[in-house]
């Protein structure tokens, strides 16, 4: 099989999963009355210090997907349409704060299910310019996978396989 273009085999996550949403509910004041009745208020504060992380704000470069409206799944599906390959990836390895799973949690979302302001996806080598730069800056780069020369879409979550 022939691939479009050569960016690199490995497929990088930049950004913390559902960050910029759980602040957003927060900048809420209906949203935030609701967890101040769940949630210590020294929790809330924890996550209210979370707006200090670097965050990229609306992207535009040709090689990088921003996590869409279906979330990482969708993103990943439209990653291997695009390059016509398969991958391999562990949701383990994508950065995301325990206060926003917990948030998650009570809300009943799925946090790889929903878009993510912030978060993309980026074939490169390891060692490659953008990630070096953007590791730099400070921005959160981690490796999730590496694409394949088959068609098959692998998801790992700790010792669970599916496939997309």
């Amino acid at each position: 099989m022939t691939r479009r273009t050569h960016m690199g085999d490995d497929i990088f996550f930049i950004g913390y999963l559902g960050l910029v949403e759980t602040l957003l509910l927060l900048e809420n004041k209906e949203k935030k009355t609701e967890l101040e009745r769940r949630f210590p208020r020294c929790f809330l504060q924890q996550v209210q210090n979370l707006d200090q992380l670097p965050i990229l704000r609306s992207v535009e470069h040709p090689s990088w997907l921003p996590i869409c409206s279906g979330g990482i799944y969708e993103t990943l599906r439209i990653l291997s349409e695009k390059q016509q390959v398969g991958f391999m990836v562990d949701l383990a390895n994508i950065s995301i704060w325990q206060e926003t799973i917990e948030i998650f949690e009570f809300y009943q979302w799925n946090p790889y299910r929903i878009p993510a302001a912030g978060c993309y996806l980026l074939l490169s080598e390891p060692n490659g310019k953008e990630i070096i730069q953007l590791m730099e800056q400070g921005y959160p780069v981690r490796r999730i996978g590496k694409r394949t020369n088959n068609r098959k879409r692998i998801v790992y979550r700790g010792e669970e396989e599916s496939y997309i």
